[in-house]
């Protein structure tokens, strides 16, 4: 900078709605010198301050600027809430050097663009103060800082590249390193996400024992194949700090194949020990060269020559940290699903071909699995049904799938359709069948398929049978010796319970009570079943973050996908009757906490995008760790489950394309499609037993894939492929 702009910066400099401060704001940072001299960035939404810092005695050392601090607006909407700390502008782990090295700015420009004002700081590596150096004081490390921060928007742009004079290995280099609340309010939260790994309340620490055995806890430096957005927020009182990075940026040489930015996340900080929450980014990644959970690699690499760059985004929410991940979809809109792996009529005739032979036992009906006949395999409604008790305990197996039904309309192959026509004619002779539509008198656009299949007076003792479950309070309690009894649940009581009796606070058995009190009462012109539906509603309203799905092998207060879908339906549900708007506002939080669950990027080496996670907790807490796995049926049920019932997403929420995400959960459903008679598709299965070879897994829907091994399992649970292939010709074919 020239002499000139010293002057003048002190006085103040306004560019474009951005002023250009300098020395009048005192840090926060008392683990640095203050040198005395300070800029400052800032628009009508955020605030960014750089200071410089006064270092010691060493000739070979000068003052630089070294760190800055953020802040957001107070409720008077002034400029003046401080909210954290950028630690430095990179840190570097030399091989050689006794600790990592971090690097200053010895000089630095302002520019003034039409879109906002962008600072960049030339920056080179500390000089170390010991004197075991192994190269004198010549600096091995030089790059540029660049903070961009717009006319108008909420968020600063923070760019970092760092490059070697000559050859170096490091262990480590942190890029972004932002810690909410040091030196002021501590690692005090109202909530934090970590994209695909955690979503904590209150003063939860992540990387905890919550809802995983120690064993899996620890979730510092995950795979980045794990992280299914790349964004991660802490959430404070009225606003959420979040950092956002480009995943796809790499740092490619010959002896260096990262392929992604390691992101870091400690809430507290335990990491570097401090009163605060991290949020950070890193090389290597324990994709490449580093271990899981570790934060620097023991084989030094080679410093690439090209550099290592970061580019990343800060933003100030208001809201949660919910509304943070949901503002990043936003702005950057959800990824292009991709082309679907089958054409609609191929698809069609496999699946029909499967329905048609080794889906059917004779005799029996459209069943697959004698020792456990109320699995997944007639979809969700049926599914819904089982998760609040035994009233319909066994599905009737002359149950025809909707598909079946449509191929025989609509089927291209006269064979499968006279098979199929067939067993259907025989499923209908052996039991009750009865299309209810809603009457004059209705609320509800439609019912789940479920209630076709039972008369009346099945219907009106599963709805009594619920009510006896709910207190006169309206309450839903965890019965863990009664209708919540399970296999997983009884074992891993041997580690510690996933519930504890009458606990009232889970908000599964509201949404899922919910979903059918309102809709038998509706059919069956029940009020007391509206009432009790309500009534549930209500007292579930405090409950923000969804948990308790899965419930039969998950920790009870784990968080959880399939609930947030059963909220958003509830409460849609709960709108549609009552026209409350706040069930609207609440179907709409629901809708948007399938976020977190969801891979909303791309990775470069295979299709991620749209695969979901099931929960961040572990079955029985030690026999599986959902955070490293994918469960696909949840999203399709919940999408076959919003169709049944008519439920428009984008209606509700139109700021948000849920069109584009549904077609993205079916295009990966798509995916998990067992084929044997497919190579590419053997080689990403776990399954590969005789029954696989000999197709009679074929067009059964994976159980689970894993996105760091790139395989897909769990096929003996045997999911039918019914509700995909229905909701698919709506939303992937439908002008066809």
């Amino acid at each position: 900078m020239s002499k000139i702009f010293y002057i003048l910066i002190p006085l103040g400099i306004v560019f474009g709605g951005i002023a250009a401060i300098a020395g009048d704001i005192q840090p926060k940072n008392v683990d640095a010198l203050y040198a005395g001299e300070s800029i400052v960035l800032q628009n009508e939404e955020i605030k960014i301050v750089f200071f410089k810092r006064e270092v010691g005695v060493h000739p070979a050392q000068k003052d630089g600027f070294s760190w800055a601090e953020i802040y957001g607006p107070d409720d008077s909407g002034t400029l003046n809430r401080y909210l954290g700390v950028i630690e430095h502008f990179g840190e570097v782990d030399i091989e050689g050097q006794n600790h990592p090295l971090r690097m200053d700015a010895l000089d630095h420009k302002i520019e003034k663009m039409r879109e906002g004002t962008r600072i960049t700081f030339t920056t080179e590596i500390q000089i170390p103060e010991e004197g075991v150096m192994t190269w004198g004081n010549v600096i091995s490390v030089r790059g540029e800082a660049m903070f961009f921060v717009p006319k108008e928007g909420n968020w600063v742009e923070y760019d970092l590249h760092m490059e070697p004079e000559f050859r170096v290995n490091f262990r480590s280099v942190r890029g972004p390193w932002v810690r909410v609340g040091a030196y002021d309010f501590g690692a005090e939260k109202r909530d934090a996400i970590f994209s695909g790994l955690e979503w904590l309340q209150g003063k939860e620490w992540s990387s905890s024992v919550d809802y995983l055995a120690p064993e899996e806890a620890l979730r510092v430096t995950p795979h980045p194949r794990k992280v299914t957005a790349p964004v991660m927020a802490v959430g404070l009182d009225g606003l959420a700090l979040s950092l956002s990075w480009d995943p796809h940026l790499n740092s490619l040489s010959v002896l260096s194949r990262d392929r992604h930015p390691q992101p870091v996340f400690a809430c507290p900080n335990f990491i570097d020990k401090r009163d605060d929450n991290l949020m950070g980014l890193m090389f290597p990644s324990s994709g490449y060269g580093m271990e899981e959970n570790d934060l620097r690699i023991y084989k030094p690499l080679m410093f690439p020559e090209q550099g290592i760059r970061f580019h990343s985004r800060i933003t100030v929410s208001p809201g949660t940290s919910l509304d943070a991940i949901s503002n990043w979809v936003k702005t950057n809109g959800f990824p292009d699903p991709g082309e679907e792996r089958f054409s609609r009529e191929d698809l069609l005739d496999r699946v029909a071909a499967a329905y048609n032979a080794q889906f059917w036992e004779k005799g029996v009906g459209w069943t697959y699995h004698k020792e456990y006949p109320d699995e997944f395999f007639h979809g969700v409604a049926w599914y819904l049904a089982l998760t609040v008790g035994e009233v319909i305990k066994k599905k009737p197996s002359y149950y025809v799938p909707e598909v079946v039904d449509y191929y025989i309309k609509h089927g291209k192959d006269p064979s499968l359709v006279a098979g199929l026509k067939e067993k259907a004619e025989w499923c209908l002779s052996q039991g009750y069948y009865s299309k209810r539509k809603p009457s004059g008198k209705s609320r509800l656009k439609a019912y789940p398929e479920l209630f076709d299949w039972y008369p009346d007076e099945t219907l009106r003792a599963y709805g009594e049978a619920i009510l006896d479950w709910q207190t006169p309070e309206g309450y839903f309690p965890y019965e863990p010796d009664g209708r919540h009894l399970t296999e997983h649940n009884t074992m891993a009581r041997n580690y510690r319970p996933i519930g504890q009796p009458g606990d009232v606070e889970i908000l599964d058995f509201y949404m899922t009570s919910s979903i059918l009190l309102l809709t038998l009462g509706d059919a069956l012109d029940e009020p007391r079943f509206i009432e009790a539906g309500r009534k549930a509603l209500e007292v579930a309203m405090p409950l923000e973050r969804p948990e308790g799905g899965d419930w039969w092998e998950i920790p009870v207060h784990a968080p959880n996908y399939y609930t947030a879908g059963w909220g958003a339906i509830a409460y849609y549900l709960g709108y549609e009757m009552f026209g409350d708007p706040k069930y609207k506002k609440r179907s709409i939080h629901f809708l948007r906490a399938q976020l977190p669950f969801t891979y909303i990027w791309e990775s470069p080496v295979f299709p991620l995008s749209y695969h979901t996670k099931p929960t961040f907790g572990g079955t029985g807490w030690r026999y599986m760790a959902w955070h490293n796995r994918c469960v696909h049926w949840e999203g399709v049920s919940i999408i076959h489950m919003s169709r049944q019932l008519k439920f428009d997403w984008n209606l509700v929420d139109p700021e948000m394309d849920w069109d584009q995400y549904q077609a993205g959960i079916l295009t990966a459903g798509l995916r998990l499609l067992a084929d044997s008679k497919d190579p590419d598709w053997v080689k990403l299965s776990e399954d590969v037993d005789e029954k696989f070879k000999a197709g009679k897994m074929d067009m059964f829907i994976a159980d689970t894939f894993d996105p760091v091994a790139k395989l897909y399992g769990g096929l003996i649970v045997r999911i039918a492929p019914d509700p995909l292939v229905m909701c698919s010709l709506d939303r992937l074919w439908e002008n066809q």
